[in-house]
């Protein structure tokens, strides 16, 4: 009987280890994404920023592409808004986590953070002294965000969404004056100094992909 028992032991050890090592297997996943965004450069904190509209709700795309092992993905992801006042960049990195990871699909929560730019002001959105200047002004910085998702897995294929919440913070460079400008236009702080901004956003997107 000990010889038997020792060799369900040993069987049951080697299931256990196969299966481990099949759902560790490495593999590679590829999202695009189509929703919206809010971003809000000032929410918590603002010094002369010089931007008369520092929020706005638009369309967002974005894609996603990495390495996953099992229920462990990690990446990178680009986004770009073209929002009515601005246009806003984002190019980072990626963790995602699956506490449900199946066949089927999965749950997951997942943090990214990287580099962010609003660019392409328009004279709407900065402070009227400046307005002439508006393709002059720029806001860059950092984007941390924390977001939960869902997918269900058609074969190679996947579908599903992800929400996330954002938090941004941004500096401006001084804006060179215009052409003739005197005192007082030339200390505008949009002119004379550098502007610093901290605030969030919220971002939905379906994710449209593949993971092999």
């Amino acid at each position: 009987m000990r010889p038997l028992a020792a060799l369900s032991a040993f069987l049951f050890a080697s299931s256990l280890a196969t299966a481990a090592s099949a759902q560790l297997r490495p593999g590679f996943f590829a999202d695009a994404e189509i929703g919206s965004t809010y971003q809000n450069v000032k929410a918590f904190y603002s010094r002369d920023l010089g931007i008369q509209k520092t929020s706005e709700t638009g369309f967002l795309l974005g894609a996603n592409l990495g390495l996953t092992l099992g229920p462990i993905g990690i990446g990178a992801r680009a986004r770009i808004a073209p929002l009515s006042p601005y246009t806003f960049t984002y190019l980072g990195g990626l963790v995602r986590v699956s506490p449900v990871h199946s066949s089927v699909g999965d749950i997951f929560i997942e943090g990214a953070f990287g580099p962010a730019w609003f660019s392409n002001f328009d004279t709407s959105a900065v402070a009227p002294a400046v307005s002439a200047s508006a393709g002059d002004v720029s806001l860059r910085g950092f984007q941390g965000s924390i977001g939960f998702g869902a997918n269900l897995r058609l074969g190679a294929f996947s579908v599903g969404g992800l929400f996330s919440a954002d938090m941004i913070t941004v500096s401006r460079d001084p804006v060179a004056a215009p052409p003739g400008a005197v005192d007082p236009l030339k200390s505008d702080p949009i002119y004379a100094k550098s502007g610093a901004g901290t605030g969030l956003g919220f971002t939905g997107v379906i994710l449209i992909g593949a993971r092999l």
